[in-house]
């Protein structure tokens, strides 16, 4: 990828992009698996996050008052215009995030997908006419301003989560792209810009941390969504405290498990596991960070593991043989996954396969992956109570379901779970007694589930679904009640002041 072509062209407001002139900071776009890149650095402004709400809240009268039908064909045209992109989206994620370029690429065909979802389920949602109950009617209105804080992992796919039926459901956006990631939304806007949507319909700006409180903080907007860490997350919702009236969307990490009992299908659940457990290396939200094994096939799945584990390929994205894992998103995941593998052993987990920082060419945030036995199940530990956000894996060996349900609600994340089973009878018990907002049978934990209700509990989220009832989080009900002019006056209580008035 010629990244030297890629420029930054500002921030995107009221229908256009405007250069920063006054600076308070940079982000850069760089490479996590090519560090000896040039960087292309994006400047950003305090004020233009001002910018941004205005011009959200000006472009709202028209797009909330033009038919959904209408909505729907200009945002139709959106896809179309992020579909001619296709190539040049996965080669930028991969080149931003790192991910090998066969992973970038179906994160362009799953954010297609999300968009196609979404254009079809508005016309199925109760948002679509008035519905009359007993007398009354009950219209749904949008709420007005979005704020979207944009992640880093999955740049194009978890934006679109959110920030696009807001669009759909006739609200505007302010989105603050990911650091990590600025020229991805900075091509979202483009395209934004090709597809003719009207000018204040959906609005980009470059920034740090600062930029996104003061974004979600501003009085005028309506609703926040976020993706990212819980602490991150925690603190977006303290800035908003006050502000009872915003809608919070909180997509946070989970500290996920997988459940293999001894009448799977073993050859599935391995593969599986490793799939769930190592894809993106690790950093997704729905990442398997936990393997509970029934205590009959425990060694034998935990060697095999092992050995699978040992032969996944690692290195650079854009390479033309593409590995499975690419690079950490920064030196900073790359200290932190370091510093748990010393944890790990501190807190008498058995190593199995210690990770490491790794030399590739080019030079990256490479790290092998690691393996670590859980032989005693402990409340205190930091090790197994974190999320790691990296290609960690601890084997747990569980000898009934309850043992399992222990092991699962020792997290305080409840974001997915998977169940690997030939009957049913593991996944009712799960089901009844562990708290996650997915629970999966015999299939991994990143499987879609963005046509059906979406959402985290605990700390992985705040229990505002999104997927197929995103409707409920991007407009607010209005009830009115109709009488039929004939008015009693022995109705109102005999208390009541009453007189003759014509």
């Amino acid at each position: 990828m010629n990244t030297l072509a890629r420029q930054s062209l500002g921030n995107y407001l009221h229908g256009s992009f405007i250069r920063v002139r006054a600076s308070n900071g940079e982000v850069e776009s760089r490479n996590p698996g090519d560090l000896d890149c040039a960087p292309v650095k994006c400047a950003f402004n305090f004020e233009h996050v001002q910018e941004a709400v205005l011009s959200a809240s000006r472009g709202a009268a028209a797009w909330r008052k033009m038919a959904l039908s209408d909505r729907l064909t200009a945002l139709a045209k959106y896809r179309s215009s992020l579909e001619k992109r296709r190539d040049s989206l996965a080669e930028l994620i991969s080149f931003e995030t790192g991910k090998p370029l066969w992973e970038a690429r179906e994160e362009v065909t799953e954010t297609l997908s999300i968009l196609q979802f979404y254009l079809e389920a508005a016309r199925k949602s109760p948002t679509e006419g008035t519905l009359v109950e007993h007398g009354s009617n009950i219209a749904y209105h949008p709420r007005g301003v979005v704020a979207v804080v944009a992640p880093g992992i999955s740049p194009l796919s978890d934006s679109h989560l959110h920030f696009f039926p807001a669009l759909v459901y006739g609200n505007t956006v302010a989105m603050k792209a990911s650091r990590h990631a600025p020229l991805v939304g900075q091509t979202i806007a483009e395209c934004v810009h090709e597809a003719e949507l009207p000018a204040g319909v959906f609005n980009l700006i470059q920034g740090d941390a600062e930029v996104a409180r003061r974004l979600v903080s501003h009085p005028e907007v309506q609703v926040v969504f976020f993706t990212g860490s819980y602490e991150t997350g925690l603190k977006v919702r303290k800035q908003i405290v006050s502000d009872y009236w915003k809608t919070a969307v909180l997509d946070m990490v989970g500290k996920n498990g997988i459940l293999v009992w001894n009448d799977a299908n073993y050859s599935q659940a391995l593969h599986d596991a490793v799939y769930s457990a190592f894809l993106t290396s690790g950093q997704r939200r729905t990442t398997a960070s936990r393997i509970l094994v029934h205590h009959e096939w425990v060694e034998r799945f935990q060697n095999d593991f092992h050995q699978l584990a040992k032969k996944v390929t690692i290195g650079y994205g854009l390479n033309k043989d593409a590995p499975f894992l690419g690079p950490l998103l920064n030196d900073e995941a790359v200290e932190n996954y370091i510093r748990y593998q010393a944890i790990a052993v501190r807190e008498n987990c058995e190593e199995i396969m210690r990770g490491k920082s790794l030399e590739r060419s080019p030079k990256g945030h490479y790290v092998s992956p690691s393996i670590h036995r859980v032989t005693k199940l402990d409340p205190k530990s930091t090790y197994q109570k974190s999320e790691i956000f990296g290609p960690n894996v601890a084997i747990y060996s569980v000898g009934g379901i309850e043992e399992a349900i222990e092991v699962f609600n020792l997290s305080q994340h409840g974001l997915v779970a998977s169940v690997y089973s030939a009957s049913k009878e593991p996944l009712l018990r799960v089901a009844e007694n562990v708290q996650v907002g997915t629970l999966h049978w015999n299939r991994n934990t990143h499987t879609q589930t963005y046509h059906l209700p979406r959402g985290g509990l605990k700390k992985s989220g705040n229990s505002r679904t999104m997927g197929s009832l995103a409707w409920q989080q991007c407009t607010y009900p209005v009830v009115s009640t109709e009488g039929d002019g004939i008015w009693d006056p022995a109705s109102l209580p005999k208390e009541l002041p009453k007189g003759e008035f014509h």
